[in-house]
């Protein structure tokens, strides 16, 4: 399994919604009701980015078949975000 981290910016905007999104939506964690549009998470990264680091990770494993020996890279879509 390989790592990358690097600081978010506005393309990333959607895959980071995609994880947060459903947490606005279904957990109590979050001060918002419902999850911001892309629009505005752009323009939160874009703000954040000014102030401190914001990080994306981007993990990528190996994933083997028991048919054959064969690996078949795959992007896992885990995506984690924190603001330190």
């Amino acid at each position: 399994m390989k790592a990358a981290i690097k600081l978010a910016n506005e393309n990333d905007a959607l895959k980071m919604l995609a994880t947060y999104a459903p947490i606005v939506r279904e957990t109590p964690i979050y001060f918002e009701i419902e999850p911001p549009s892309k629009t505005e998470f752009e323009g939160r990264i874009q703000n954040y980015q000014q102030q401190m680091p914001w990080l994306v990770c981007k993990i990528i494993c190996l994933c083997y078949s028991l048919s054959d020996s064969c690996r078949l890279p795959m992007v896992c879509r885990i995506i984690r975000v924190h603001q330190c």
